[in-house]
């Protein structure tokens, strides 16, 4: 009985001051509120499509490259394919006897592409075979071509400069990659005598395009976090190259815009993306923006 007694007076001494708890209200989810209506949209432009060509299979690496006077372009079967810009038609398709990873990459002289086991095969202009070379790894970005070098990114973190006359290796330029890197086929971006490319790790490099020696080296994001997850700050996408400044943006990281001869810092904002950055007269913007 006195236990009784104890329990009823407990409870009563609680519920005296434990408040009481409303029950949930859904009234929210069934408003009768609307959204408002959106903006009209009044396209100014009315896109159509002038030919269109098939060229195989693609995959990531594999990208058409545009020249003055040709379309170029490689499928994961090993097809080589040049088109006529202006008309679309096939003016030569080679069968490389490999499968491709990578390219094409082509200048006004010459057209590279790459394979999965790392060679690095090259055609005149005319779809002719001109030579074949071997790099250390996976050839998983489009080689560019331009003033007698062919850069080619591969899969250990390696660039390699290759002279356009005959695959011979003109300079490799390695670093330390972090222990857990997002997998980039973006390449780099090629002007003025430069290759600039972004790294795992967040840095952007300007090398001299004949040497493979570092200019300047910028750094767009610090990887930050507990875990090696939380650090990537990796970029994955080509520079923005302007006249007077390079922009790279990171992974988890920020955009960042640098002179371009010296490679110091114009600006910088807390912002990520994979995809990359586009520019118009007035403004940078990212392609797609992570959370």
């Amino acid at each position: 009985t006195l236990l009784a007694v104890l329990a009823l007076t407990s409870c009563s001494t609680l519920s005296s001051w434990i408040p009481a708890i409303p029950a949930p209200s859904f009234g929210w989810f069934s408003s009768s509120k609307k959204l408002g209506p959106l903006p009209e949209y009044k396209p100014v432009a009315n896109p159509r499509i002038g030919w269109q060509v098939a060229i195989g299979k693609a995959a990531p690496g594999l990208e058409p490259t545009v020249t003055r006077e040709a379309i170029y372009s490689a499928a994961t079967n090993g097809t080589v394919t040049r088109v006529d810009p202006a008309t679309g038609a096939t003016v030569w398709r080679v069968d490389a006897g490999k499968r491709l990873s990578a390219g094409a990459g082509a200048d006004a002289t010459l057209v590279a592409v790459g394979t999965d086991k790392g060679d690095v095969l090259a055609y005149s202009v005319d779809g002719k075979p001109l030579w074949q070379a071997k790099v250390t790894s996976e050839v998983v970005s489009p080689p560019k071509v331009a003033e007698g070098t062919v850069v080619v990114w591969s899969g250990d973190g390696r660039l390699f400069g290759l002279s356009a006359a005959d695959g011979k290796t003109r300079w490799v330029y390695q670093r330390n990659n972090p222990p857990l890197t997002v997998r980039n086929f973006a390449g780099g971006v090629i002007t003025r005598g430069g290759l600039f490319v972004g790294t795992a790790g967040g840095k952007l490099l300007a090398l001299d395009l004949g040497t493979g020696t570092v200019g300047w080296e910028a750094n767009v994001a610090t990887p930050k976090g507990a875990t090696e997850l939380e650090r990537i700050a990796d970029i994955t996408s080509l520079p923005l190259i302007e006249e007077k400044q390079a922009c790279a943006v990171a992974y988890q990281g920020r955009v960042a815009c640098f002179e371009i001869l010296r490679g110091t810092l114009n600006w910088s904002r807390d912002l990520s993306s994979l995809d990359g950055l586009v520019v118009d007269d007035g403004a940078v913007a990212q392609k797609a923006v992570m959370a």
